[in-house]
């Protein structure tokens, strides 16, 4: 069942003119849910945690990475 998504694509880099606005947005959601995506209480993730984990998705950490070269 790993190949069945429910939500859009979030492991591709984010320009950094959008950081700040799609940040606000994950973490609305994260916070407050949103459709199938529960909302998540400050003592199951952390600001601090939330942050990195924002941060990490928004420079592209989670993408696949090509193995050409």
């Amino acid at each position: 069942m790993g190949d069945k998504a429910v939500g859009p694509p979030i492991t591709m880099k984010f320009p950094e003119s959008v950081h700040k606005a799609r940040g606000d947005y994950m973490r609305q959601v994260v916070r407050h849910g949103r459709n199938a995506m529960p909302a998540f209480r400050h003592s199951e993730i952390s600001d601090v945690e939330l942050d990195a984990l924002l941060e990490a998705l928004m420079s592209g950490e989670f993408a696949p990475r090509s193995t050409e070269k």
